[in-house]
């Protein structure tokens, strides 16, 4: 048998296995197709051609699940960071190189055998403040702070609902980044959104504040306090409230200003029977 002839009956027989397994998305063929690379009749199946424009079911995770939720919602260029299944945001590696030793590698096919533990670096996250009938409760906008907690993901998209049928308010989360096609510029904004919507559940009437927190990462590993001093400024223009986070030069009078050892005790020759009597009382009051 020629090395063409080997070929074809290698592929029919590769193709008839597939076949068997799965329902039939093409065929069937004969060695005659195969004489050319990509065959002008590529005899698809008109039902599974149908079944690709029909709508399916979003899938939706909950409980325990949750916690192998990562969905990237950093603009394409920007760092890397997760928007969880309960959508707090974690694994921000947009801060250091060496983030973690766990986390080395953290792109490979690893991860998806054994994902990564949804750890975040930073204080970050959402919260509720709701007054009804003189009283108020606080609750976070994650799996601490309600019952239900249930994700939805569609990328670069990633909607999180939180309910609880000892609160009279519901949310849902719309998280993303900018993510334009054709549109390199729009695609790279280091942003992230997220887009909440409240919505009064009770017949009564209900106060609710929405409030977000964020830790100032800049400087947050640098161990010498003489790289910078950390500060965090809240500015209102064209609309927006902006929290800037940033680092400056420490002043003489910071209070994370290095200062000279203090000697408590040097332990000198002449002081050693002082120290042999302050053992003595205390074995004694032990006793």
């Amino acid at each position: 048998m020629g090395r063409r002839r080997f070929l074809q009956a290698a592929g029919l027989a590769g193709l008839n296995a597939a076949l068997s397994r799965w329902p039939a998305m093409a065929g069937p063929f004969t060695a005659a197709d195969f004489e050319r690379l990509v065959p002008s009749d590529k005899r698809l199946n008109p039902v599974w051609v149908k079944s690709l424009f029909e709508r399916g079911q979003p899938e939706i995770w909950r409980g325990a699940e949750l916690r192998n939720v990562g969905l990237p919602i950093g603009g394409i260029g920007c760092g890397q960071v997760y928007l969880g299944g309960d959508g707090r945001l974690w694994y921000w590696q947009i801060l250091k190189p060496n983030y973690s030793t766990d986390y080395a590698g953290a792109t490979s096919g690893l991860h998806y055998a054994q994902p990564l533990e949804p750890v975040s670096l930073l204080e970050q996250g959402f919260g509720l403040r709701i007054t009804t009938d003189g009283k108020t409760q606080i609750r976070e906008l994650d799996a601490r702070g309600f019952s239900e907690v249930s994700f939805r993901g569609e990328y670069p998209i990633g909607k999180v609902q939180y309910r609880d049928a000892g609160c009279p308010v519901s949310a849902d989360l719309e998280a993303y980044s900018p993510f334009v096609p054709l549109d390199p510029e729009s695609s790279g904004l280091p942003a992230t959104v997220m887009q909440y919507t409240l919505k009064n559940t009770s017949p009564k009437l209900v106060e609710i504040e929405i409030a977000g927190w964020v830790q100032n990462p800049v400087c947050l590993y640098d161990d010498q306090p003489a790289l910078g001093v950390r500060r965090n400024r809240v500015s209102r223009r064209d609309g927006l409230l902006t929290l800037e986070g940033s680092a400056e030069p420490p002043t003489s009078r910071s209070r994370h200003e290095k200062r000279p050892d203090i000697i408590f005790e040097t332990f000198e020759e002449e002081k050693v029977p002082r120290l042999d009597l302050y053992r003595h009382r205390l074995r004694t009051r032990t006793s």
